[in-house]
């Protein structure tokens, strides 16, 4: 059947005729990703499956749509055409029951103060970190000016010692809470930060300080993985590498990288959710907030 849109929660099982399964092992020759378990929603998050080298040719795809197998004809285009969440560009929103949402992603310079004001006297809060924060967002530290009273380790970070090859010192030590901003006030009442595979780098970083306040519970799937800072390695033919330099470890000294921090509550998105676009993650919180 042709014609047919490509639709959320189809389930893709060949491209072009050839089966999903040979496709992902080949393409995950050439992508760095942190472990097999994370593997895939690499792939998904950077939409490579859906991509080829001529923008203006058509895909054939092979899907699994209610039960039934359907062959969709799709145009392809170099960036996304498809969502792998839903999405917003509302900074933060006053839900139903009282409960406050935040959007870092969207967040401007300034602004977290007046919704914290204004979020005051909320039944609860909903962080959502399974976007990037913008640049303007503050610091893990400032944000648990409002949840913690007192400051506490939450992170170690080591960094390559220039001297000697392959030796990395522990030499940082990152501490968040504390009344550390003037206008900042003790919010008492529950939180919920959401995080999932899209939760990488400095949301990484946030939600390793939002976990040690007592009233904060993080829900949702394991973060990716790749936190630490980025560099750069030019190689020839035009080609360039990225890499993290940066040793980020637990407040204990355990690891980060390559496995990602665990939620508290386990909470994945379904393809009957994902079809009907329903943010199950948010929903879920949402119950959690009203239930405690």
């Amino acid at each position: 059947m042709f014609g047919l849109n490509l639709r959320a929660g189809d389930v893709i099982l060949a491209v072009n005729g050839v089966d999903i399964d040979i496709i992902t092992t080949e393409m995950l020759k050439y992508i760095s990703y942190p472990n097999q378990e994370k593997a895939l929603a690499v792939l998904a998050h950077r939409f490579h499956i859906l991509r080829q080298h001529d923008r203006n040719t058509r895909m054939e795809l092979t899907i699994l749509r209610d039960d039934e197998v359907l062959t969709v004809d799709v145009r392809v285009r170099s960036n996304s055409f498809m969502s792998i969440r839903p999405q917003t560009t509302i900074a933060y929103e006053l839900l139903e029951n009282n409960i406050g949402l935040i959007n870092p992603s969207h967040l401007l310079d300034g602004q977290l103060f007046d919704i914290m004001d204004y979020f005051a006297n909320t039944d609860g809060l909903i962080l959502d970190l399974r976007e990037r924060p913008s640049h303007n967002f503050p610091s893990a530290i400032h944000l648990d000016s409002w949840f913690m009273e007192e400051p506490e380790l939450f992170f170690r970070m080591t960094f390559p010692a220039q001297s000697t090859p392959s030796v990395f010192l522990d030499i940082l030590r990152g501490y968040a809470g504390g009344r550390t901003l003037e206008r900042a006030f003790h919010y008492t009442n529950n939180v919920v930060v959401l995080m999932n595979e899209l939760t990488f780098s400095m949301p990484e970083t946030t939600v390793m300080a939002l976990r040690n306040a007592p009233n904060v519970t993080i829900l949702g799937s394991n973060s990716i993985g790749g936190n630490g800072d980025i560099l750069s390695l030019p190689l020839p033919g035009g080609i360039s590498m990225i890499f993290s330099s940066l040793g980020v470890l637990t407040a204990e000294g355990g690891q980060t990288h390559r496995i990602g921090l665990s939620p508290d509550i386990l909470v994945e998105r379904t393809i009957a959710g994902i079809r009907d676009g329903r943010d199950e993650l948010l929903e879920a919180a949402i119950n959690f907030l009203i239930n405690n």
